[in-house]
């Protein structure tokens, strides 16, 4: 019975769950923490504060480990079944009829404010995440590099992401980790970025190939779901052709605008490129390193984290480049989405929304979508 109300609660916030990974955790924090004390405030501070240190997703990451605290392995895994299951039901309906949608007139004017919002929130994110190292020299040295090597493809972002994180430290701190590194469970590996031919793949190695590309970006990516964009976008538009810019960017639009975790955007591409088995592989992979951080050992060596202050440097050096790759998917979109007059002002009025009126994702994106829906009729 406990179990059956704890899949309950998180079902619910995977419905009514708007508003991002932030909104996601404070609603968990009030319900579960302050009102149903499944841990106490400390402990969530404490595990929150490392939870954003690991990559992956925000939002499942804290759904599982709380649904632990309570219910053992299984209640994790109710919980992070129950947050993500209604948005992969929504993202299978809306792949099934996007191809019908997108075809219609009226339905192109309202995408077209869809990617304009969309861009503008990536933006806007960008400039959340760079804020707290605005000020810092280390920050700039990497975000100018990493803006140089990700525009011009020069080897693999995982591999990049680990070394801008270890830079960081050896500048913070100045010595090398020779011993600290075996207390920290690192357990992904330096993963290629490189891209396969589409010719030559059947129904099975698509789905490993698309697990393979969410897995790496959940394993490696740290900041929150949409700094995963610049992983995604090198591999489905640029390398390997399976998606064009403005269907990569619905994509996005539709996380954005649906309840629960943002990175669902990758249900909807798996079901696009391979029906259901493709949003399956795309959803577990991307969510599959999250969810076993949370069930194995996180819990274990949480206490043990907290005193790790380079913990805290690595993540802000992996960031300053996955803002890097972040600023050129911007820049390169812009440009593509300039050349309509309709989304150059769609993405301005969602900078005014975002920043002026500080509204959630999928009120500014409604309202660039009615926006350039509107014009369409003049």
């Amino acid at each position: 019975m406990e179990n059956l109300k704890l899949f309950g609660y998180f079902l619910k916030l995977g419905v009514l769950g708007f508003g991002g990974p932030l909104a996601l955790v404070s609603m968990m924090q009030k319900d579960l923490v302050e009102d149903r004390k499944w841990v106490t405030q400390a402990e969530f501070e404490q595990a929150l504060a490392l939870i954003k240190a690991l990559p992956g997703a925000l939002a499942l990451s804290t759904a599982t480990y709380l649904g632990r605290k309570k219910g053992g392995v299984l209640g994790g895994t109710l919980a992070a079944l129950g947050l993500i299951l209604p948005t992969f039901l929504i993202m299978i309906v809306l792949g099934e009829y996007y191809t019908q949608f997108r075809s219609a007139t009226w339905f192109q004017s309202f995408f077209t404010g869809l990617q304009g919002g969309a861009l503008a929130l990536i933006a806007y994110s960008l400039y959340q995440l760079a804020r707290p190292s605005l000020r810092l020299v280390s920050f700039w040295i990497i975000f100018v590099l990493g803006t140089f090597i990700f525009y011009f493809h020069l080897g693999p972002e995982p591999f990049w992401i680990l070394f801008s994180g270890f830079c960081m430290v050896l500048w913070k701190k100045n010595f090398f980790l020779k011993n600290k590194l075996n207390s920290f469970a690192l357990i992904t590996p330096i993963l290629s970025g490189g891209g396969l031919a589409l010719q030559s793949m059947d129904a099975f190695e698509k789905n490993q190939k698309l697990f393979w590309i969410c897995f790496k970006a959940g394993a490696l990516v740290f900041g929150s779901g949409l700094a995963m964009i610049p992983i995604f976008e090198k591999d489905f538009v640029q390398q390997l052709h399976w998606l064009s810019s403005d269907e990569f960017f619905d994509a996005v639009a539709f996380g954005q605008m649906t309840p629960g975790p943002v990175l669902m955007t990758t249900t909807w591409i798996g079901y696009r490129l391979n029906g259901l088995a493709g949003a399956t592989a795309a959803t577990v992979g991307v969510f599959l390193p999250s969810f076993f951080h949370m069930q194995t050992w996180f819990p274990v060596f949480m206490s043990r984290m907290s005193k790790m202050t380079w913990i805290q440097d690595f993540v802000k050096g992996a960031i300053s480049f996955i803002l890097a790759a972040l600023f050129v998917v911007c820049v390169q979109t812009f440009a593509h989405q300039s050349k309509s007059l309709t989304s150059v002002i769609s993405i301005l009025l969602a900078l005014f929304l975002v920043f002026k009126w500080k509204l959630k994702s999928w009120q500014v994106l409604l309202a660039c979508g009615l926006f350039t829906f509107g014009i369409g009729f003049f």
